[in-house]
């Protein structure tokens, strides 16, 4: 099985977009790369298991698409959409199965972005950086 290897992101927090930034900080990754698995078909496919807690249970997340950017990397959208009406406050975990498709050989990028709701601004969460074999 491959490895795959979370890299952390970075917020810059400051002023208004386009001022310098006064100080940064290291933006904790909010999924849990749980698996990356291998799928019988000829080419193989490949599927990368992501896990995250939501603060209360019936939250749904969605993968929306998963397409290569110019640079090559996978950009992988995701929605999270909340439960409906009143629901118990205890934070509960929530896995969601992303369909990579087929992968050459070498290191291949895994972008990450979600949005809260079906219709919000994806914004970039994460990077997973996977290596792929002969």
């Amino acid at each position: 099985m491959l490895a795959p290897t979370v890299l952390a992101s970075m917020l810059l927090a400051g002023g208004a977009a386009g001022s310098p930034a006064r100080r940064a900080e290291i933006v904790p990754p909010p999924f849990e790369v749980v698996a990356l698995r291998t799928l019988e078909s000829d080419p193989p496919q490949f599927v990368l298991s992501l896990r995250r807690e939501t603060p209360t249970a019936g939250w749904t997340v969605r993968v929306d698409g998963v397409d290569r950017d110019g640079s090559g990397d996978l950009v992988v959208r995701i929605s999270e959409i909340a439960p409906d009406g009143m629901v118990a406050q205890v934070i509960t975990p929530v896995t969601v199965s992303v369909p990579l498709g087929r992968l050459e050989v070498g290191r291949h990028v895994v972008r990450i972005e979600s949005r809260r709701g079906p219709g919000g601004e994806y914004r970039p969460q994460q990077m997973v950086l996977i290596a792929a074999g002969p």
